[in-house]
């Protein structure tokens, strides 16, 4: 799947996904926004992302301080969004 795919079945809301990352194990994100609407959650006032990824804010009421809320996802391996199955 291609970042624009992922975006358009992800779209402008919430959801949750499950790919493979780069070192073999599954990536997992029970509720998340795109990254770049994910700013409103946090003072910071630029975000960026990589060419290659999609990036992706954690929504997570209960995380530490120090819990890393943004993820990279490649779409190419991702395999669950929001419960449904998509190929790889």
């Amino acid at each position: 799947m291609t970042k624009n795919e992922f975006k358009d079945i992800v779209k402008r809301g919430f959801f949750s996904c499950k790919w493979i990352k780069n070192d073999g194990t599954v990536g997992k994100i029970k509720l998340g926004v795109l990254g770049k609407l994910g700013y409103r959650f946090t003072k910071e006032k630029q975000v960026t992302e990589h060419p290659n990824y999609v990036l992706v804010f954690r929504i997570n009421s209960r995380a530490k301080s120090d819990f890393q809320r943004w993820a990279n996802v490649n779409p190419d391996t991702v395999f669950e969004i929001s419960g449904k199955s998509y190929p790889q």
